[in-house]
């Protein structure tokens, strides 16, 4: 299971009934689906820079960002609308 993953179950089983409700449980499901999406964001960020042969610093400097956001993205962090655009150009 993946650190998102598991971080995720952990904060759910820890609600102060320690029982999972059907609302703590559709919210499990659709931060999990989230963390899921990021984990394939951060990977083909990965995979695209490094086959067009760019350092994290030189994507970050055609992405008009700081490159601590490009190491941000690569670790499935959560990124701010206007950074994915910038990315995305």
């Amino acid at each position: 299971m993946n650190t998102a993953a598991s971080n995720i179950k952990l904060w759910i089983s820890g609600a102060k009934s320690g029982k999972i409700t059907p609302n703590n449980a559709a919210l499990a499901v659709e931060v999990l689906n989230m963390a899921e999406m990021l984990e394939g964001f951060a990977k083909r960020l990965r995979e695209l820079h490094t086959q067009k042969d760019l350092s994290q610093t030189e994507l970050s400097k055609l992405a008009g960002l700081h490159c601590t956001h490009i190491g941000c993205g690569e670790r499935g962090a959560f990124l701010t609308k206007k950074n994915l655009r910038a990315l995305a150009r």
